[in-house]
């Protein structure tokens, strides 16, 4: 298995990352040299679990990963500002079958408690 934090492509301004060659934080650089890093792992068979992946990239990890027999399931729940990023977990089809994805935010599956009822200012 391989884990990877891709970090969204829209929260790697330069001023944030101002040590970082400005070349090195634009988005295709950042995407090739983390195919080439998946590349190794798809190899290898890996399940490879990623998160911080931004909508934008969702179509090219889709083709790199379908190009090697292996499925993806992508969940974004993310922001505007983000990109929408959410995470992802691809795994070789030769080693696994999808029987059912249930793609849903954990912290919506647990029963949560009514808010309290707002109180009125006191006079």
């Amino acid at each position: 298995m391989a884990t990877y934090n891709l970090l969204s492509s829209h929260l790697v301004p330069a001023d944030r990352f101002k040590y970082c060659d400005p070349k090195n934080l634009e988005a295709g650089v950042r995407l090739e040299r983390i195919l080439a890093k998946l590349e190794a792992e798809t190899a290898a068979a890996a399940v490879c679990c990623l998160q911080e992946v931004p909508r934008g990239w969702c179509g090219a990890l889709r083709d790199f990963f379908e190009a090697r027999d292996f499925t993806l399931v992508t969940s974004l729940y993310g922001a505007p500002y983000s990109d929408y990023m959410g995470v992802a977990v691809a795994f070789p089809r030769a080693r696994m079958e999808l029987l059912e994805a249930d793609v849903r935010r954990v912290a919506h599956t647990k029963p949560w408690p009514e808010p309290p009822a707002a109180r009125a200012p006191a006079a």
